[in-house]
C-alpha cells in the first residue's frame, strides 16, 4: 500500500461532518473525538487515511486498483532504507494503485458504528 494510493483517502472536514453526524457507538465517538482534534491538520490538507485504509484493504481489496509491479527494496544502511522502486530485476509485487475514497469512507463508518454482540 504505497502513499501514493492513500492521497485518494484524505481526511476531509466533510468526513469528520459526516462522523459527527453518525456517531451511534463509543468507538465512533472516540475516533470522532481524536480526529476533532486534529482538525487544523485535516483543514490544512495534511492528513490521509494511510493506515486504516491499508487495513481495510485486508478485508476488502476492491477498495483499491491493484497492478503487479517489479519491486526492490533499499537494504543498505542509508537515507534511502526500506523505500521501494521499480525494477525488471525486482520481485512481482501486488501494488495498490489508486482508491475509492466513497466507499472506503462508507466503510470506515460502517466499520466504527458496528455493535458488537
Amino acid at each position: 500500500m504505497p502513499l501514493d494510493a492513500t492521497n485518494d483517502v484524505p481526511l476531509t472536514v466533510g468526513f469528520l461532518n459526516r462522523l459527527k453526524s453518525d456517531r451511534t457507538t463509543s468507538a465512533a465517538e472516540f475516533v470522532y473525538r481524536v480526529l476533532s482534534a486534529l482538525e487544523e491538520d485535516i483543514r490544512s490538507g495534511r492528513r490521509s487515511f494511510w493506515d486504516p485504509l491499508a487495513a481495510a484493504v485486508v478485508s476488502d481489496e476492491d477498495l483499491v486498483t491493484v497492478e503487479e509491479i517489479p519491486l526492490t527494496v533499499v537494504e543498505e544502511e542509508r537515507p534511502e532504507s526500506g523505500r521501494t522502486s521499480e525494477s525488471e530485476a525486482g520481485s512481482r509485487v501486488r501494488v495498490a494503485m489508486t482508491a475509492d475514497s466513497e466507499r472506503f469512507e462508507q466503510m470506515y463508518l460502517d466499520t466504527v458504528n458496528r455493535r458488537l454482540p
